[in-house]
């Protein structure tokens, strides 16, 4: 099926905001693109047979932006779009310890610390800044025996990342998504044998 894409221009103070009210008006995705001073690009994608301006006036009313942005729209054919990222996923290299890559890509043999995560549905592939920023701490912090907790995790890097640095108990906290459960429950299949896990009940919306 197809979908129905739109790219806009929007105060970068206020792309947050916008974001979540755009999916609350129907949006199917949102994610931006690029982010230049006080400036921001989002896109989103739609339903091929939805009202772009209906979603994007409720969206920015939403907001509360006042006017509805400017934006273009463009026919986007649909695709394999897990596939299509996993041919672009590389491993990533966190300091001297921690390796993460998909499962077939090899660690280098300095790597004392190996995540090995396919990239999905769910986030947590560790290139995104916030996840990175965090795993980057981890490496840097961590010297076993700590009680760690994965809250609101998607793919369960963080909690398979701490187990693998010598955390002794290791939590998933609760998702909400329909694609993200299956691979917190799969975190316990990645953690250090000796390392206990506790993770409270998936539960899809």
């Amino acid at each position: 099926m197809p979908w129905l894409a739109l790219t806009l221009e929007v105060d970068a103070a206020a792309a947050d905001a916008l974001s979540d009210a755009l999916l609350d008006a129907g949006a199917r995705s949102v994610w931006q693109e690029s982010t230049e001073k006080q400036n921001c690009r989002l896109a989103t994608l739609l339903d091929i047979d939805a009202d772009p301006i209906g979603v994007l006036s409720a969206a920015a009313d939403s907001a509360s932006l006042g006017t509805m942005p400017r934006f273009s729209a463009a026919r986007l054919e649909d695709e394999d779009w897990v596939r299509r990222s996993q041919a672009q996923f590389a491993p990533i290299a966190i300091g001297g310890r921690l390796w993460v890559g998909p499962s077939w890509r090899e660690p280098p043999k300095s790597a004392v610390a190996v995540v090995k995560l396919d990239p999905g549905i769910a986030f947590g592939t560790g290139s995104h800044a916030t996840t990175r920023l965090v795993l980057d701490y981890m490496e840097k912090n961590m010297r076993g025996g700590e009680r760690f907790l994965d809250y609101g995790c998607g793919s369960g890097i963080l909690a398979i990342a701490a187990a693998k640095l010598g955390a002794s108990h290791v939590g998933c906290g609760r998702h909400r998504s329909r694609r993200g459960p299956h691979r917190g429950r799969e975190c316990g299949r990645e953690r250090r044998p000796d390392a206990r896990r506790r993770s409270r009940g998936a539960r899809a919306h």
